[in-house]
């Protein structure tokens, strides 16, 4: 069981590539009053992804009975998906540095309420191929295991938790560290403008690589 656990989260850690909402959240918690919006998207974030690892769980139960092997095109699934990962950070390499994306998302951050927030954060979820596609690839290698059902249902909130790192963190350090979390928030998008190019190209190169190895290796 512990090396299932451990392949899920590893995936699930891909979730960190979620560059865009990573500095919504930062945006919404350093903005006047935006903390419940800030809570609101993220919610909704959270949510979205716990109904789609339920219901994979649940339907690949009532399927397959008990469950069993994990079929082999899951390792083809890791390779298609390191190649993904590849070609993003191919692409970002040769697309022209654009410094406009801040407006883009300063101009989200103006028309958000929580609910609103809420509602796109759940949306994001579905519409953002690319991490849904990861989320799947992390939350498959629990549902295609001969773990039982009880137990996938318990590990699923724990996948979705590392798997949304990206806008649950922002929000732990603005509550923990209250009146300095603004200025930590801040020196961090800073740095994330500073460096979001070499992230953006380094960050899918590096996963796309651990995938396609280990989906690799799996097939041979």
């Amino acid at each position: 069981m512990l090396p299932i656990i451990a392949e899920s989260i590893f995936l699930a850690s891909t979730g960190l590539l979620a560059f865009g909402s990573l500095m919504l959240v930062i945006l919404l918690l350093i903005s006047e009053g935006g903390i419940k919006s800030a809570i609101g998207y993220s919610g909704g974030y959270v949510l979205g992804y716990l109904i789609i690892g339920f219901l994979v769980i649940t339907i690949n139960k009532s399927i397959s009975g008990t469950g069993g092997e994990r079929p082999n095109v899951f390792s083809f699934l890791q390779v298609v998906l390191g190649v993904l990962l590849m070609f993003i950070s191919f692409r970002n390499y040769k697309k022209p540095y654009n410094e406009s994306g801040e407006n883009r998302f300063l101009r989200i951050v103006d028309k958000m309420t929580p609910r609103r927030a809420f509602g796109f954060g759940m949306a994001v979820t579905v519409i953002n191929f690319k991490n849904l596609a990861l989320f799947l690839a992390a939350i498959s290698v629990v549902a295609f295991s001969n773990i039982p059902y009880s137990v996938q249902i318990l590990l699923l909130p724990v996948i979705v938790g590392v798997f949304c790192l990206s806008v649950i963190a922002p929000i732990l350090v603005y509550l923990i560290y209250q009146n300095e979390g603004k200025a930590i928030l801040t020196r961090f998008r800073g740095y994330l403008e500073t460096n979001s190019r070499s992230i953006s190209i380094w960050g899918p190169l590096l996963f796309g690589t651990l995938l396609l190895l280990r989906g690799g290796l799996e097939i041979l």
